[in-house]
């Protein structure tokens, strides 16, 4: 794909400087037909009036980046009071899953802090036998490997997710902010994107 109707010459210059820079020789030139667009220069949460403008869509290249903007969000509107939901996960442990994602993440800390020995799926062992079978990527269980990342790598894990649960609305199109994988979007559009 060269010529897009999607979008305009801005975005389109900024995706062939990309292509160019990951060492894509094959792609000369991406052609953006579409309506213009707007590149900001920045790329923090405030880069985009999400608060009180346009929605947008963050992205992000792993579940745990998606995870932890998603808190890095909640974060922020929680300063202002508002107590409102406003945020949409897709996929990474969101939106239906946040709850199951919840459940993991808790038990996992509760098995970290006591010692003992659990059971998820067919395999029984202590936490620390869990993180060793993570890191060694023997686990067959997605939502299992995920939780332990959260719990390895966040501190108060099931507070953070807790949060993002509690400010979730139940469709993207209800949402402010929606925070997803690069790949879970494919195919799909927003007015506006950050990319993490």
């Amino acid at each position: 794909l060269t010529k897009s109707f999607r979008f305009g010459e801005e975005v389109a210059d900024l995706a062939t400087a990309v292509l160019q820079r990951c060492g894509d020789s094959a792609t000369a030139r991406v052609v953006g037909a579409g309506p213009p667009g707007r590149i900001h220069h920045r790329n923090d949460i405030d880069c985009h009036d999400w608060r009180t403008g346009t929605p947008i869509t963050v992205l992000g290249r792993s579940n745990k980046n998606v995870l932890l903007a998603a808190h890095e969000y909640v974060a922020e509107y929680l300063r202002h009071e508002d107590r409102t939901p406003f945020l949409f996960v897709r996929g990474a442990g969101g939106g239906a899953d946040m709850n199951k994602t919840l459940r993991l993440v808790e038990r996992l800390e509760l098995l970290r802090n006591n010692g003992e020995v659990a059971t998820f799926g067919e395999d029984t062992a202590s936490y620390e036998q869990f993180v060793a079978l993570w890191r060694e990527d023997a686990l067959d269980d997605v939502d299992l490997e995920r939780a332990i990342q959260m719990v390895e790598t966040t501190p108060d894990a099931a507070t953070v997710i807790r949060g993002i649960r509690d400010m979730s609305v139940e469709t993207p199109e209800a949402a402010r902010v929606v925070l997803s994988t690069v790949h879970q979007m494919k195919g799909l559009e927003s007015g506006a994107i950050r990319i993490l």
